[in-house]
C-alpha cells in the first residue's frame, strides 16, 4: 500500500463519478456529495490502493479492469446502502 497512490485514487474524479454512478443506481440520494464526502472511505477499501496502482492506463480511474465494477458495487454496498448514507 502507498499512502501517496490512496491519495491520488481518493481524488481521481473518474473514480468518483464511477462510484457515484453505482450509489445513484442503487437509489442513494445525492449521491455524488455523499461519495464525495466518504471518500478516503471509499479509496481505503481493501485491493482498491494495489489494483489503482497497478494499472497501467493514463487515467487508472477510467480503467475498469484496475478498480472493477464489481470491487465498486461491494464497497457502495457496505459504506452506503446498508444503513450507511
Amino acid at each position: 500500500m502507498s499512502f501517496l497512490n490512496q491519495a491520488k485514487l481518493a481524488q481521481d474524479k473518474i473514480l468518483l463519478a464511477r462510484v457515484a454512478a453505482c450509489a445513484a443506481i442503487m437509489g442513494i440520494t445525492n449521491p455524488e456529495g455523499i461519495v464525495r464526502a466518504r471518500i478516503w472511505e471509499f479509496s481505503a477499501q481493501n485491493g482498491w490502493n494495489d489494483a489503482y496502482s497497478a494499472s497501467t492506463a493514463d487515467e487508472p480511474g477510467a480503467d475498469e479492469s484496475a478498480v472493477t465494477d464489481a470491487m465498486i458495487l461491494e464497497a457502495v454496498t457496505n459504506l452506503l446502502a446498508e444503513g450507511g448514507a
